[in-house]
This record gives C-alpha cells, sequence and structure tokens, in this order.
C-alpha cells in the first residue's frame, strides 16, 4: 500500500523519485558500498535545492511547513532508491528535535542541509544531570562524520527511571 494518499502526495513522490533517479544511479549505488560516501554525499545539494532536508519542519525555522507524512513520502522515495547517506538519520533527528523544541536553532541548519545531525535509540546512553550540566555517558556507535555533524540525539534514562530525549550539540561534546 502507498503511503501518499493525494494526488499532491503522489506529486512529491514522483518528484523524489525523479531526483533519486538522477542523483543516486545503482553507479552511485555500488560505488558506496566499495568506498566511504563523501560527506555531504554528491546528492545532497540537489535534496537542499528541492527543500527535503526540511519538508516536515516550520517555515519559522526555514522548513517547508509540511508534516511527517510528507516527510515519510520523502523517506520512502529514498528508501526505494537506496539512497546512501545521512538524509534519513538526520531527518529523523530534525524531527525528534522540533517536537522537543520548534523554534531550535539548530533546526535552521538542518532545513538548509548546512548541519547533518544523528539519532539512537538504543544507545546504552545514560543522562545524569549535575547542577545545570547535563552529563551523557556510553557509546554511540556508526553517526556521521564529526566535522558535518552539529548535534546527536539519543534516547537516554536518567537516574530517576524516567526517559527521554537529549539532543546534545557536538561542540559541547567530548570523547572521554
Amino acid at each position: 500500500m502507498p503511503i501518499a494518499i493525494t494526488p499532491e502526495h503522489q506529486d512529491l513522490a514522483d518528484s523524489v523519485r525523479s531526483l533519486v533517479a538522477r542523483v543516486a544511479p545503482s553507479e552511485v549505488l555500488h560505488e558506496a558500498m566499495e568506498t566511504p560516501l563523501e560527506n555531504p554525499p554528491p546528492y545532497w545539494q540537489a535534496a537542499v535545492e528541492q527543500g527535503l532536508q526540511g519538508v516536515h519542519l516550520s517555515e519559522t525555522v526555514g522548513g517547508q511547513g509540511f508534516g511527517l507524512l510528507e516527510l515519510a513520502i520523502v523517506l520512502a522515495e529514498f528508501g526505494y532508491g537506496a539512497v546512501p547517506g545521512p538524509f534519513a538519520p538526520s531527518a529523523i533527528a530534525s524531527a525528534l528535535i522540533a517536537a522537543h523544541d520548534p523554534d531550535a536553532k539548530v533546526l535552521a541548519e538542518l532545513a538548509s542541509g548546512v548541519a547533518i545531525a544523528a539519532y539512537a535509540l538504543d544507545s546504552g546512553l545514560a543522562a545524569t544531570r549535575k547542577g545545570e550540566v547535563l552529563v551523557i555517558r556510553g557509546e554511540v556507535r556508526a553517526v556521521p562524520p564529526r566535522r558535518r555533524r552539529r548535534c546527536w540525539c539519543c534516547r537516554s534514562r536518567s537516574t530517576a527511571a524516567t526517559s527521554g530525549w537529549c539532543c546534545v550539540p557536538t561542540s559541547s561534546t567530548s570523547n572521554r
């Protein structure tokens, strides 16, 4: 059953499918399996020009002002095309950030494609508040290279037996 349920959704799916066919043909996919992918990947700017990184984000932060259904359509087409790279994790991380803080400054960078984000669901991270500081301990693997990643989001368990999302700018993290 297709996700696109209105003519506008079908138009969006067709547009993204066309982009994927143009910027991520099978040769690109085969090459990505053999050699590391550039970061940002070659298709990144084309996706930016179509506003795909921020299709689900509010216009006040530079997004397109649509919702999660439109993001799901975009992600489905990227998935059908097996497009490699950080598009899906960055889009999902921006949706998590927007759900928590719709006016977060980093959303403008994510919507414009200037920043790349990552997220971790079962990361094994533990967060502890020490005064005004949130200390996160643990290990997260397979995240985009630091030079382009501006933040990462993870689901974390606090010492009070509650859970929530932590969105941490990479400028405040260390490799300890």
